[in-house]
């Protein structure tokens, strides 16, 4: 049965060499591959030593990044959503990445759009409300973003980008339209366009091998709601790991290192030339932190 689900942003990390994951990038995008380019960027990204934008023809459609001593010979290649749009066949795809060594899957959107009154905006917010979106007896956050200008359209944000699974809905008719004033795309009107989309990402341990071919199956796995919205649909359901809480807790922890004192290290550094020792010796503490310990965060495998 084909899939009633698509693709909206794939990111994945290999051990494979730049040539290989160039032709399979290639490959990917069928009978445009031989318009796909990079564009090496001045700087790196995230930790590694060198990056470049994919491009399709003039239109960046993802990035790859490579090198770097922490990176341990890794190389991360991302797709944009709207470079997702230009696969002609994730089935092939599917194939040619998992060609490429040790594939990673770190981060998979899945998308829905739907046409009609069934499904909303309103139709979504009063799912949560009701509970159908809570999976482990606690109800995730929910955020609503409404302009003033109903011609904006509305989204709603459930749960968080920091956890394994992350939800968006938002009236996808309005943001094509973009103010312009149209009120039909494609003889739909602008009003009855609704996205829902599943943001899945590797934080307690790999996707699933087979989370591209049985996209279906996992957004309707992920929440009761939808679910209810592919009721022909067996869901799948995503499990989530047991040492998620402490790396999660420890992620937001160094994260907040970073963003507080980073750039104080990085000058540090530097004025240290480069002995990073140098400077660990002056900050590091001498006591585990009592709160990540009663977390189990020594469960955890090394990073």
């Amino acid at each position: 049965m084909r899939n009633q689900t698509h693709i909206d942003w794939l990111s994945i990390r290999t051990q494979a060499e730049i040539p290989e994951v160039c032709t399979a990038l290639r490959r990917v995008f069928g009978s445009l591959g031989g318009s796909v380019s990079l564009a090496h960027r001045s700087r790196g990204w995230q930790g590694y030593r060198q990056a470049a934008d994919v491009l399709l023809t003039d239109m960046q459609v993802g990035l790859i990044a490579y090198g770097g001593d922490n990176q341990r010979g890794w190389v991360h290649v991302s797709l944009s959503g709207q470079g997702c749009q230009w696969v002609p066949d994730w089935d092939t795809a599917q194939e040619e990445l998992e060609g490429l060594a040790a594939l990673d899957y770190r981060r998979v959107d899945i998308a829905l759009d739907t046409v009609g009154q069934e499904v909303g905006h309103d139709t979504v917010v009063n799912a949560y409300r009701a509970g159908m979106f809570t999976t482990n007896g606690r109800p995730p956050k929910c955020n609503r973003v409404e302009s003033e200008r109903p011609e904006d359209g509305r989204t709603v944000y459930i749960g968080s980008r920091t956890n394994d699974k992350f939800f968006r809905g938002y009236e996808k008719g309005k943001q094509l339209a973009d103010g312009s004033g149209l009120t039909h795309i494609g003889g739909v009107p602008v009003e009855d366009m609704y996205r829902l989309e599943l943001e899945l990402k590797a934080k307690s341990g790999a996707l699933p091998g087979d989370l591209i071919d049985q996209r279906d199956q996992y957004f309707a796995g992920a929440y009761p709601y939808l679910q209810h919205v592919l009721r022909d649909v067996e869901p799948q359901i995503m499990v989530i790991d047991r040492k998620l809480a402490p790396q999660l807790d420890l992620d937001r922890r160094l994260e907040t290192i970073r963003t507080m004192f980073g750039t104080t290290l990085f000058t540090a550094l530097t004025l240290a030339e480069g002995d990073i020792g140098a400077v660990w010796e002056r900050i590091v503490g001498r006591e585990h932190n009592t709160d990540l310990l009663r977390a189990g965060v020594l469960l955890l495998d090394s990073p």
